[in-house]
């Protein structure tokens, strides 16, 4: 039988508080905590205290008044027999119950002292005021459930550290399908799947994939049916196989939205060997699916404006090289007056003119206007306003 370790008022008298053999143990002010101190020198979460492979450690949460362990200040501690924690003013004694006393069942039926309790205790029966166990009216928290969103928030931390660290869409995709297999071991393969639009009709084709060489590799295009369940529910769909022994399924998929546009979805296969997802592996893929689905647009958004950008520069040196096709200065001629200006509709464009002088009397004129505008007239002015220079004989 394992032994039942307690924490006791030092002094003796105070009821006793049994260690969990499973999931932590929270302790401060505010009263979400297992263990109420309702004092002002004691932080909303001082302290935990937690079971380990070698034995309960205390934690400090980083406390104003700190926590001690037989006088000396702690920030993380292993436990002994008979030590004497302190959490600011309030000191407990560390021990094993005898193996005839049982703790109490859950935390639900856990005598949990608040500092007034304490106190009353130190001072004897006769300077206490009547009993109020306020701490029954307290909700209670479920502190596994709280670890394990702690669990949660770093992962989805490191998985935006991760795709933070490019501005290159393949490279995002990489690292997207990446970190969501690292992240659950069940599964087997990732494939993200992206909207494109061909021949006028929306679908998701697969974009990246990331699999076990004995995967099938799964199809080019999501069913619509898919699509449509995946569309309807927000967090994504939980697919099991059908006559399956449990309720645990065997893919998730979960959509991609971007600035209240759905731009992909994930899709994330168990292996055969594994359990399957459950609800809450959904839910954290969907976490991580949002700001996933963000930085992607983004870096499509940065490529096309740098394409952009691009273009515009390759447009202005074609506009400076067409220009330098063109007359610098109009010919000066006794008895008339020329005057010039070209200004094209777009940056380049097919309207062109020369005036040269093919004999000592006779001055040619040439103005011409392309059908069409834009690259493909200038290319053929530039074509027609060489070959009009180029001697008859």
């Amino acid at each position: 039988m394992e032994r039942t370790h307690w924490l006791t008022g030092a002094d003796g008298h105070c009821r006793r508080i049994a260690l969990p053999l499973k999931g932590p143990l929270l302790i401060g002010r505010g009263p979400y905590n297992h263990v109420v101190l309702s004092d002002a020198r004691i932080s909303r979460q001082h302290a935990r205290i937690v079971l380990g492979q070698d034995g309960y450690w205390v934690h400090d949460l980083g406390s104003s008044n700190g926590t001690f362990v037989n006088g000396a200040r702690v920030r993380t501690h292993l436990l002994q027999l008979h030590d004497e924690v302190a959490f600011g003013p309030r000191i407990f004694r560390f021990s094993a119950a005898e193996e005839s006393e049982q703790p109490p069942d859950d935390f639900g039926h856990l005598e949990t002292p608040t500092l007034r309790d304490l106190e009353c205790a130190s001072r004897g029966p006769t300077s206490c005021p009547p009993s109020t166990d306020s701490t029954r009216e307290l909700p209670f928290v479920d502190l596994v459930r709280l670890e394990d969103a702690y669990d949660k928030l770093g992962i989805v931390y490191s998985f935006l550290q991760a795709i933070s660290q490019t501005n290159e869409s393949g490279e995002l995709l990489d690292v997207i399908g990446a970190k969501t297999r690292e992240t659950y071991p069940a599964a087997s393969s990732v494939g993200i799947y992206l909207l494109v639009r061909e021949n006028g009709l929306a679908d998701f084709k697969l974009s990246h994939f990331v699999g076990d060489v004995t995967v099938d590799r799964p199809p080019n295009y999501l069913p619509k049916e898919i699509c449509g369940a995946v569309a309807s529910a927000p967090k994504g769909l939980l697919v099991a196989p059908r006559g399956g022994a449990n309720d645990r399924a065997t893919s998730m998929y979960v959509p991609m939205v971007a600035h209240n546009v759905t731009t992909g979805i994930i899709h994330v296969s168990a292996n055969s060997s594994s359990s399957g997802f459950v609800r809450t592996d959904l839910e954290l893929l969907a976490s991580m699916a949002a700001p996933a689905a963000t930085m992607l647009q983004n870096a499509y958004n940065r490529r096309d404006q740098v394409q952009r950008d691009r273009l515009r520069n390759d447009l202005e040196l074609a506009a400076q090289i067409q220009r330098s096709f063109l007359p610098r200065e109009v010919v000066s001629v006794e008895g008339a007056e020329l005057f010039a200006e070209y200004r094209a509709a777009y940056s380049v464009g097919g309207d062109f003119y020369d005036v040269f002088l093919v004999g000592p009397t006779r001055l040619g004129v040439f103005i011409g206007d392309i059908s069409g505008k834009g690259v493909a007239g200038a290319l053929l002015m530039a074509r027609m306003s060489s070959e009009m220079r180029i001697p008859i004989t």
